[in-house]
């Protein structure tokens, strides 16, 4: 009886490398739940309503992880989504005639939004 117990009780070496597979999955999930979170937040804080000094408004919506723009001018109202650029602040609006930068960015402590050239103040969240 003693003798079939040590045969059926798993090796420490293989407990030793289940526990550090364990513990390489944990620390890559934990990593990868705080980038969801950073995400998230970074999400939350682009989206509400903008207005530029020319009068026009610019309204930032997210869906999931995906982000969408309404732009009002004096020549009617169009709404896009906004597709990645090259990091988490740049991004693009499709068109015909090319791409057009958006680029979020903070200054003095407030949110602002640059579309092209024309410069986008945040006036309140969603």
């Amino acid at each position: 009886m003693a003798l079939r117990s040590l045969q059926t009780r798993p090796q420490p070496r293989l407990l030793r490398s289940r526990f550090t597979r364990f513990q390489f999955f944990w620390k890559k999930t934990r990593k990868k739940s705080f980038l969801l979170f950073f995400l998230d937040e970074l999400l939350d804080s682009f989206c509400g309503v903008y207005e530029s000094f020319s009068g026009s408004t610019l309204v930032v919506r997210r869906s999931g992880y995906s982000l969408y723009a309404e732009i009002t001018t004096q020549f009617g109202t169009e709404r896009t989504a906004l597709l990645p650029g090259k990091d988490f602040y740049s991004y693009y609006i499709p068109s015909y005639s090319g791409n057009i930068p958006v680029e979020f960015f903070t200054e003095k402590g407030e949110m602002r939004v640059l579309v092209e050239r024309n410069l986008f103040k945040k006036i309140s969240n969603p």
